[in-house]
């Protein structure tokens, strides 16, 4: 890198400090002056690089350091406007404690008297930033202010680093919901995942450097998926209608519109759910909620109209609570909720826990077997009994016990068949 103007070296300083620090990876001063030179060909004292830091942290920069004081030796200070020969003096000294400081008074203050001069004299106190002298005359006992003394110079400031916006585990966290998520293309997940470290320590960047192959992952071919999420965001926010073809894949692997017209609907929520992001919303022309993953929803527009209040439609005129919904529709069904009744193994309900929450009874337990009853989607609590088959049996409702019947027959039928 070419030579920088010494105009440049706040923000070189911290740059250096994004790039080469975080809470585990400390730095000196001395440090900073080795990396100016290096990354920047900019030479400067200690001094310059000291006040430069306190400038950022000044202007709100989220910088952490700790101060040494470079000597512990005698303070004094004269006081030549003293009118009084009895005046009564006594000095504080103010520590620097991270962003505020800390008021301590200095004990055994020598006192020297010549002439309207005072002089005091006391030993330093580690850590002090500066001290402060008070004065008080015979005739009032009230101390006030006279002078401070500014021992600045004498302090070091070291273990310094800047606070990055994420930690390493956030970073992670979010990059593997980025990684795993079923909605986003593939190179859009990489250029999340590079904008997300750019907010976190140099350190914890290329944590996932060669350990995802990125085009093998499989996300979504919507390549409208963002345009989408941001106008569903602002239909909702602004309570307003949105119209859309809502598409299925064929068998070329490639999403084909369902209808020839798009569906005109009242969008509420936008949630994630079994890595898929869906739009819980109302067809208009009906009265019942519908889910739409957004991974399907193409050519999207922004509506005039406001949306139908959730209140009017079926099964919600008392309110719609979207914890209990999402805990209902485990897979994202539309459909009936209906009050059900299981027959599950002890050994299952942690994972029972896992997909329904604790919000479920248990009615009666022998030890290996129990009876549980609980809210859930008609057709969630098919397809999750079919999973769990071997573990569940579906006591009511009778129809979907039914329908369970009927499909493991149809299932040993095909199995069946040479």
């Amino acid at each position: 890198m070419r030579k920088q103007p010494t105009k440049n070296n706040l923000i070189m300083i911290l740059d250096i400090l994004k790039k080469h620090s975080d809470v585990n990876h400390r730095l000196t001063q001395k440090d900073i002056q080795n990396y100016l030179k290096s990354d920047y060909d900019f030479v400067c004292d200690r001094k310059t690089v000291k006040r430069n830091l306190m400038n950022l942290v000044e202007y709100g920069f989220d910088i952490e350091y700790s101060e040494i004081s470079r000597s512990i030796g005698t303070v004094s200070y004269t006081d030549k406007n003293c009118t009084q020969d009895n005046s009564i003096y006594k000095v504080s000294a103010e520590l620097k404690k991270s962003r505020s400081l800390e008021s301590v008074a200095v004990e055994d203050v020598d006192i020297e008297r010549k002439g309207s001069a005072v002089t005091l004299k006391w030993k330093a106190v580690k850590g002090a930033v500066q001290y402060r002298i008070y004065r008080s005359e015979p005739s009032d006992e009230t101390f006030e202010p006279i002078d401070t003394v500014d021992v600045n110079d004498n302090i070091i400031i070291t273990d310094i680093y800047y606070n990055h916006a994420f930690e390493d585990s956030e970073v992670k966290l979010i990059s593997d919901s980025l990684l795993f998520s079923k909605y986003i293309l593939a190179r859009e997940t990489k250029r999340l995942i590079e904008k997300v470290e750019e907010q976190a320590s140099p350190f914890a960047k290329n944590m996932l450097k060669n350990s995802v192959n990125f085009e093998t992952l499989g996300n979504t071919e919507n390549a409208q998926i963002f345009y989408t999420v941001e106008l569903l965001n602002q239909a909702i926010n602004e309570g307003r209608q949105v119209k859309f073809y809502y598409c299925e894949y064929g068998l070329d692997k490639k999403l084909h519109r369902r209808h020839d017209f798009k569906q005109t609907v009242n969008p509420y929520y936008t949630v994630t759910s079994g890595g898929r992001y869906y739009l819980i919303g109302n067809v208009d022309k009906f009265s019942n909620l519908a889910n739409f993953r957004i991974d399907k929803i193409t050519d999207i527009e922004l509506c005039d109209a406001h949306i139908k209040s959730i209140r009017k439609l079926d099964g919600c005129e008392h309110g719609f609570n979207l914890s209990d919904y999402m805990k209902e529709h485990l897979y994202m069904f539309s459909g009936e909720t209906v009050h059900a009744r299981l027959e599950v193994d002890t050994s299952i309900i942690g994972q029972i826990i896992d997909w329904y929450g604790k919000e479920f009874d248990v009615i009666s337990d022998d030890g290996e077997r129990c009876v549980i009853s609980l809210t859930v989607n008609e057709n969630a609590l098919f397809y999750w009994a079919m999973q769990y088959g071997r573990f569940v049996k579906v006591l009511s409702p009778q129809r979907v016990a039914d329908r369970i019947l009927e499909t493991v027959r149809r299932m040993a039928e095909r199995y069946g068949e040479e």
